[in-house]
């Protein structure tokens, strides 16, 4: 798609927010109802000597979650002929990355995990800057697009963490945990969804629509 439109710039710069939101909808609220309930379901689904893990994959959930609008950066500088901006923004975020990483090795795997997340938090800036540098990207409206999404899966985490762990304290049922967990967590996706993120389903339904008009032909 991007390498189609590179010389329309505004035409890319719209499939751009419109990919992104699609993927920040799908992914960011998946990752807030893993993040929810991975104290119970890891041990459930993998054994419980898999119960240390649970924290583990709460703070991937996080970097699943700031990667889910990143996902088209380096197509999108490659598909304008970017190549050494790609390049660039690839190898100083890798130089960082190992930097953090070292500095975490004595606290363990968590301690990676988390120099790994901060590493892509931090780097963020600077791939906005490349963005806006190299096809318009307003910086603005790329983090507003990932940002209602991500407050509508905290508040449906929090909400769902607080009922089945502090509340109701569900720990002792796993199974009935984890499915009330995931229970609430969608019912308050949809409910906030339908206030905040109408734009992106909107924008998801047509890429369907056209993906099953083109499977047609």
């Amino acid at each position: 798609t991007f390498s189609r439109l590179q010389d329309d710039r505004a035409e890319l710069q719209t499939w751009m927010y419109r990919l992104s939101a699609v993927s920040c909808l799908v992914a960011i609220p998946a990752f807030a109802v893993l993040a929810s309930v991975a104290q119970e379901a890891i041990p459930l689904i993998f054994g419980s000597q898999w119960a240390q893990s649970s924290l583990l994959v709460q703070i991937l959930c996080v970097l699943g979650a700031v990667n889910a609008i990143a996902v088209f950066d380096r197509s999108a500088l490659l598909a304008v002929g970017r190549n050494r901006l790609a390049f660039s923004l690839t190898l100083g975020q890798a130089l960082i990355g190992i930097v953090f990483v070292f500095a975490a090795l004595p606290f363990g795997v968590v301690g990676v995990a988390i120099a790994v997340a901060v590493r892509q938090i931090i780097w963020w800036p600077v791939r906005l800057i490349a963005l806006r540098a190299a096809l318009g990207i307003s910086p603005v409206r790329y983090l507003s697009i990932w940002l209602r999404p991500t407050v509508v899966g905290l508040v449906a985490a929090a909400v769902s963490y607080s009922v089945i762990s502090l509340v109701w304290d569900l720990s002792a049922l796993p199974i009935v945990y984890v499915l009330v967990g995931i229970s609430i967590s969608c019912v308050l996706i949809v409910a906030l969804g339908g206030l905040l993120l109408r734009g992106p389903f909107r924008e998801l339904m047509l890429l369907v629509r056209q993906r099953r008009s083109g499977g047609r032909k």
